[in-house]
């Protein structure tokens, strides 16, 4: 929206919404402070963003507040559990899969079903007044992890560095099995800058922010939209797991 009103010389400031309710990608981190995505929204255009985390087999959403401290859990509607990998309930504040059970869903009620979202969530009482849980942001998807060089994270966190450089338009993040059998990254770039001046920056924020830097291939503007729109795809890809063995 943001680009499309800078190119059509609509002035942000003079718009009547106030608030957003963003759905789709988180706006925080594990910090509850706002990622790249949410500081470049706010940047420029000054309204109060609230984020969800949902899911069609959910038939209910946790939104945040604004107090923005985690999505709050609806009770009446949904069971929540976070679990370990045995399925376990583990404790306030540790991250393990994100586990519900429907409540009221007639068509299709889910006993325990195992989202595969990597969350925590707290307890104690949020500022608003409500007593209920409150769930993080997603930290990653359980079978999207990845363990290269040496590190361990998941996709989210290649998004958030590429979503705070500004002379990366587009990207999307390529994991696969190398010769080795190992886990490997490569990020297809679109850019404004020329290859070897993109090269020049880059790097060194890669191995700055995440540690490592995996192998780079870029791409026209057609080109990426094609890569994230690909045919009967509902919703832009930003990840593509192109690994031989998925991890459990």
């Amino acid at each position: 929206m943001i680009e499309w009103a800078h190119e059509h010389s609509i002035t942000l400031e003079q718009m009547p919404l106030k608030k957003a309710i963003c759905i789709g990608e988180s706006l925080r981190n594990e910090h509850m402070q706002l990622n790249a995505l949410g500081q470049k929204i706010q940047s420029e255009w000054d309204i109060k963003l609230y984020s969800t985390y949902a899911s069609t087999e959910m038939q209910t959403a946790f939104t945040e507040c604004g107090a923005g401290k985690g999505g709050h859990h609806q009770p009446d509607l949904i069971i929540l559990e976070v679990t370990d990998d045995a399925g376990n309930p583990l404790p306030a504040n540790t991250y393990g899969e994100v586990v519900i059970t429907t409540l009221g869903v007639a068509g299709m009620p889910l006993l325990r079903y195992r989202t595969g979202d990597i969350c925590a969530y707290s307890d104690d009482v949020c500022s608003c007044g409500r007593h209920t849980r409150r769930l993080s942001p997603v930290l990653g998807r359980k079978q999207q992890m990845i363990k290269y060089k040496g590190t361990t994270f998941y996709p989210p966190a290649i998004f958030d560095v590429l979503n705070n450089i500004g002379f990366i338009t587009e990207y999307v993040v390529e994991v696969f099995t190398n010769d080795l059998a190992t886990d490997d990254i490569r990020l297809h770039l679109a850019t404004p800058l020329s290859i070897d001046e993109c090269e020049l920056k880059l790097r060194p924020l890669l191995q700055s922010r995440l540690r490592v830097v995996p192998l780079l291939q870029y791409h026209s503007a057609a080109e990426m939209q094609q890569m994230q729109f690909p045919p009967n795809s509902r919703k832009q890809v930003k990840f593509i797991d192109n690994r031989k063995q998925m991890r459990g």
